[in-house]
Parts: C-alpha cells; structure tokens; sequence
C-alpha cells in the first residue's frame, strides 16, 4: 500500500518525478476509471529544471490533496483498474464482515483505501460513484 499511496502522489518525491518527467496519457478503454485528459499536454508541462518547482506549492498541493492531475499518474490508475486491482481491494475489504470477530479494523481499512486520497481530481465520475 505504501507503494501504491506514493505512485499515486502521495509523496514529494513521486510528484517531482510527475513535474520533471510527465508522460501524455494512454488514450482512454472499457475498463478505464479516469476522467479523458486528451486536452492538455502533459509533456509540454514538464520542468526542464528542478530549480523552476516550487516546493511550497508542492506541499500545498500534498497537503490539500487538490489538484493532482498527471498523464504518468492517470496511466497508473487505469492499468491498475485493468489487472482486476480495484476489484482485489473491494473484496478484501469485504471478506468475513459476518461476525464481530471477523471484523476489519478501522486503522487496516483505512491504510487499504489512503493511496488513493489523492486520485480525486483524476477519477471519471462514473467510477467515483
């Protein structure tokens, strides 16, 4: 989970890969759970220099979780969706709730669902109900 919460923005680093080194997105399947980006360029966006990033707006961006959109991330989260990963999670999270025993504890459902505070801005309506 601690890979999938920083592929998906949810560490510095990862979003310095994103503002250096954005890919365009994949066009649009079936099976895909992001929003289509076919507008903007995300290759044309890319820094050329580390030093052109602003840090601060990097960490407000972190911390308020608004406004992630890359090519490179929306790519992630549709393959991700087509090799079954959201389906995994669904079940797991599902699995046993019959008993107060085999019950999930909150803090395991919540580390489960946290890489994907992030994805927000980039989720198709569709699939985000």
């Amino acid at each position: 989970m601690d890979i999938l919460k920083k592929i998906f923005g949810g560490c510095h680093r990862c979003l310095k890969y994103y503002l250096l080194n954005d890919k365009a997105q994949v066009p649009i399947t079936d099976k895909s759970v992001t929003s289509s980006f076919a507008h903007i360029n995300f290759e044309e966006a890319n820094r050329r220099d580390e030093e052109e990033i602003d840090i601060e707006v990097v960490k407000d961006v972190i911390s308020n979780r608004k406004n992630i959109v890359f090519g490179q991330m929306a790519n992630f989260l549709n393959t991700f969706a087509e090799i079954g990963g959201f389906e995994a999670i669904i079940s797991f999270l599902k699995a046993g709730n019959e008993t107060q025993e085999e019950k999930m504890p909150l803090d395991l459902i919540t580390l489960i669902v946290s890489p994907f505070r992030t994805c927000n801005s980039l989720f198709s309506e569709a699939f985000a109900h």
